[in-house]
């Protein structure tokens, strides 16, 4: 009885345990979807950001952020986050807003879980003609294997300052 226990105990721990396997191609299924979604978060004049596809990279069950302004929980919460980046700019609306990455991604892989660190650029137009220019942001985003599929649970983008 106490080796069937025992022999129990193991086995439950083992199940529990996260998959640890990577399947064939999962790196340059992680950097696709980086590419796509930096693709994605553009504006261009008659051309809305396709909310639809960028959606589809990101978690169903949980996803946050945290960049400059409030907190998002959830895809959607996206709404509120750009309105307060309208506002950083100087409440013109956006004309144009482009990201372009900068060389490679590096890509990291924990089992279920994996991040991409990535160098982009940042440029683009306010409608009162005010230029976006960022030569040089980072952007880290964690994904989650949902099923067969990997989804964004949390990103986060900084711009390096100078101190001096």
């Amino acid at each position: 009885m106490q080796r069937f226990v025992s022999l129990a105990a193991i086995a439950l721990v083992a199940i529990s345990q996260p998959t640890l396997a990577q399947e064939p191609g999962d790196t340059a299924v992680l950097l696709e979807r980086t590419e796509t979604w930096v693709q994605n978060w553009r504006v261009e004049p008659g051309a809305p950001t396709d909310f639809d596809t960028l959606r589809s990279l990101y978690s169903t069950e949980t996803y946050s952020s945290f960049d400059f302004g409030p907190p998002a929980e959830g895809f959607d919460s996206f709404a509120p986050a750009w309105a307060y980046y309208q506002q950083l700019l100087g409440n013109s609306p956006v004309e144009s807003w482009r990201l372009e990455l900068i060389g490679d991604s590096n890509v990291e892989l924990r089992g279920d879980i994996a991040w991409t660190v990535s160098r982009v650029s940042l440029d683009g137009e306010l409608e009162d003609g005010t230029v976006i220019d960022v030569p040089v942001a980072r952007v880290t985003l964690i994904f989650e294997r949902e099923g067969d599929e990997w989804r964004i649970v949390h990103e986060h983008g900084s711009v390096a300052m100078d101190l001096r």
